[in-house]
């Protein structure tokens, strides 16, 4: 039983790794296309930065 519901959750987030990797591509795709270069390996590191903080933004709030 155990197995089935491993197997079901691994088929679940393997297609959900799919989806964000398939999305993360075209996005590149867009940006080489419409800009004609991609982002530098500083202006992926800043992005990345905001996006993680834009993500986790409920752990950085102070407690009242």
């Amino acid at each position: 039983m155990l197995t089935i519901i491993f197997g079901i959750t691994t088929l679940v987030c393997g297609i959900g790794w799919l989806a964000a990797k398939i999305s993360i591509r075209s996005l590149l795709i867009f940006m080489y296309e419409r800009y004609n270069s991609l982002p530098t390996d500083e202006e992926i590191r800043i992005y990345t930065q905001k996006a993680a903080d834009q993500m986790f933004i409920f752990l950085r709030k102070e407690k009242r």
